[in-house]
């Protein structure tokens, strides 16, 4: 009887202190040392349709434009003035079907730009400073499954490439947040939804995916920190690049967490959080909070009675972006003038250039200095 009560007991105790292994190990951050309203000025030579992000490599702004002729323009950060295109869509040798860039460089001492089409499953490393020294596109494609040695399920994110290590996110795999396959060991770690666990506030199973499938990435090769947020919630989640969680940051209350999730599924016309992850560098990582009206269709007078809900451009929404340092301390809070869609940041010269959507006209890109 003793050993069996004893027995109880060890795996009991090996329970809880896996279970305390698993959950949530939070800072709540509501305060930021810094705050600074900044005032944009438009790039009048810099409107494209259909921007789809923006990149800072080097002394050169790189412009994605699936939409148009070419997929990428680089301009020159000193005097906005044009200095290459390349590419297009197509199927031939340098060109791409559907393109998502790899944002979450990180720390890149090789300046390199890294593409996924996920259209031909292929990753693209792109140099772009050779590319405009020596006049061509200078690139080298990756078909995923050979760059994943047999993984062979279709990747439908791509976060994070580099040489000893990939981070993506599985088509199938949904109730994965995202996967890390190591080139040296042929380990495949992959990051459920539901750790670490919430005791704080509740997901339920069918929630976990809508929550947790936008999930947005930046890797610190220096540090060997994974810094990850869901799109549709206020955190920052910590992991080392072999897929053990750290520490997490909470950037807006339990009770708001709690509301943007029950909202997420009962109020559909209710106040939405949207978080982007949309740069990094050794120091800092920059999250895009949006906090606005979202909604497909919005009662009238009548109950059978909808209106689309205006854009959040239209109406006057505006912005802001949140600076972590890479241990989820808040750093800064900067007050956009309008709304941004997206931006990157050039931290060495304390600029920002980010996407503005004008009310009756194309993209344009704004420039901020901080």
């Amino acid at each position: 009887m003793k050993r069996i009560l004893g027995l109880i007991l060890f795996v009991s105790i090996v329970a809880a202190c896996k279970d305390k292994e698993e959950r949530l190990k939070y800072t709540i951050a509501l305060e930021f040392p810094q705050e600074q309203h900044v005032a944009g000025q438009i790039m009048n030579t810099l409107d494209h349709y259909g921007i789809r992000s923006l990149m800072v490599i080097d002394s050169f702004l790189v412009v994605v434009t699936p939409k148009d002729s070419n997929y990428f323009h680089v301009y020159s950060t000193a005097n906005e003035e044009l200095i290459a295109r390349f590419s297009g869509k197509g199927r031939g040798p340098e060109e791409f079907i559907s393109v998502d860039p790899i944002l979450s460089v990180g720390d890149n001492p090789k300046q390199l730009f890294h593409l996924y089409d996920f259209g031909r499953k292929e990753i693209t490393k792109i140099d772009f400073i050779r590319s405009i020294k020596e006049g061509e596109f200078i690139y080298e494609k990756v078909p995923i499954g050979v760059a994943n040695q047999g993984v062979n399920s279709p990747v439908e994110t791509v976060y994070h490439v580099s040489e000893d290590r990939i981070i993506y996110r599985d088509a199938f795999e949904k109730a994965v947040r995202f996967s890390i396959f190591n080139y040296h060991t042929g380990e495949i770690v992959n990051i459920p939804h539901n750790f670490p666990k919430r005791t704080e506030y509740s997901i339920s199973e069918s929630s976990e995916n809508r929550v947790f499938m936008a999930t947005t990435l930046a890797v610190n090769q220096s540090l060997n920190k994974i810094a990850t947020g869901p799109y549709l919630l206020g955190e920052l989640d910590f992991f080392d690049v072999d897929g053990k969680y750290l520490s997490t940051t909470l950037y807006v209350s339990q009770d708001t967490n709690r509301k943007l999730l029950s909202d997420l599924f009962d109020n559909p016309n209710a106040l939405r959080s949207f978080n982007n992850i949309v740069s990094s560098d050794n120091d800092f990582i920059y999250v895009l909070n949006s906090n606005y009206l979202r909604g497909v269709l919005a009662p009238t007078s009548g109950e059978n009675n909808f209106k689309p809900i205006p854009s959040p451009e239209s109406v006057g929404h505006t912005n802001e972006l949140l600076v972590f340092d890479w241990e989820g301390k808040p750093a800064m809070k900067i007050l956009f003038d309008k709304f941004i869609s997206n931006c990157t940041v050039d931290s060495e010269n304390r600029v920002i250039y980010g996407i503005y959507r004008q009310p009756l006209g194309d993209d344009v890109i704004v420039r901020y200095q901080f």
